[in-house]
This record gives structure tokens, C-alpha cells and sequence, in this order.
């Protein structure tokens, strides 16, 4: 996987953090039975920035010493992340609506 690929699918896995965090916020806040609206915010400063590039630098790092098993082990964790994610995502929309 050629590294402009894997930092693409870094951003991407970790934008979808930020929005599954959103989302446990927003879970947590209607257990709590809080008005809509009434949490707090979601900071996506280092799931968007500093993250990515903190793999990505250990995916080249790997990469120097192992041919290219650095980008196949970052990239396969992270696809697998990003499901785990979407799934709860998916989750808590229907826990949201359903209650």
C-alpha cells in the first residue's frame, strides 16, 4: 500500500473516531436523561491531525526495517478499527431513536 493511501485511510478511520465519540457522548447524555442538546462538545484536534500522522510515522518506521509490513499491519488494524467504529455508530443511532 503505497504511504499517500494509508494516510488517506488514517484520516478517514480517525474523522470516524471523532464521530463515534460524538456519538457516546450523545448515548451517555440521554442514559443520564439530559436534555437534548445539553452535553459537550467533541474535540477532533488530535483525531485529525496528530493521530494520523503518529501511524503513519510508525508504518514508515516499520516499513524501513520490514519491507512494507509496516503500511499491510497499520493499515489492516485501522480497517478493522474503522468497521468496530461504524458499528457502534450504527448502534448508537438506533439506541438514539429508539428512545
Amino acid at each position: 500500500m503505497p504511504w499517500w493511501l494509508l494516510l488517506l485511510l488514517l484520516i478517514a478511520v480517525w474523522f470516524v473516531e471523532s464521530l463515534a465519540e460524538a456519538a457516546a457522548k450523545a448515548v451517555a447524555a440521554k442514559r443520564r436523561g439530559a436534555p437534548r442538546g445539553s452535553g459537550g462538545g467533541v474535540s477532533i484536534m488530535p483525531g485529525l491531525i496528530f493521530m494520523p500522522l503518529l501511524f503513519l510515522g510508525i508504518a514508515l518506521a516499520i516499513d524501513h526495517v520490514a519491507n512494507h509490513w509496516g503500511t499491510r499491519i497499520i493499515g489492516l488494524l485501522h480497517a478493522v478499527f474503522g468497521v468496530l467504529l461504524a458499528t457502534y455508530i450504527g448502534w448508537a443511532v438506533c439506541f438514539l431513536k429508539r428512545t
